[in-house]
């Protein structure tokens, strides 16, 4: 595998009172580096990426796009379940704290209206162990908290494919 000299270095914003793993703060943080590599994964996902701040929506959908696969980015828990009605993904990233119905309503839903396999991750600021039971409860197969840079989602693309796989 060939990696190219420069890495892509991917920036995450967060709204004022960001948790990072470093405190609260204003601002920015790099938190991943990826090089990318010109040999391509075979398998290519439709995702959905539901984040209530649009830029980080539209990032992440940006980065997943670079890496080959559709994506489509909502910032309302209904408007999440218009888009999946359109793109039927198999991965759906979703936060928690929304500002129409809760990330667990969304997995709910999800769950419920799919026919075929679904992998759904929640990427949220939650982090008390009570949030990561209820993601599982509510459906979610995985729990994370951000920020999430370019290794987690990797990571979680490569679980779903597994998952999805088998």
């Amino acid at each position: 595998m060939e990696l190219t000299a420069d890495p892509l270095r991917v920036m995450i914003t967060g709204p004022r009172q960001t948790r990072w793993p470093s405190g609260e703060r204003l601002g920015w943080q790099v938190v991943g580096q990826l090089a990318l590599t010109t040999e391509v994964a075979s398998r290519k996902h439709r995702i959905l990426v539901v984040d209530d701040f649009s830029n980080t929506a539209e990032a992440t959908c940006q980065f997943l796009r670079t890496l080959g696969h559709e994506c489509l980015a909502a910032t309302s828990g209904i408007a999440a379940l218009e888009a999946a009605a359109t793109l039927v993904p198999d991965i759906a990233i979703v936060d928690i704290d929304l500002p129409d119905l809760s990330g667990y309503e969304v997995a709910r839903r999800l769950r419920a209206s799919q026919s075929q396999p679904l992998f759904l991750a929640a990427i949220t600021g939650w982090n008390e162990a009570r949030d990561s039971r209820s993601a599982l409860a509510a459906g979610f197969d995985r729990h994370v908290i951000k920020p999430a840079g370019a290794a987690i989602i990797s990571g979680l693309l490569t679980e779903a494919s597994r998952q999805l796989a088998g």
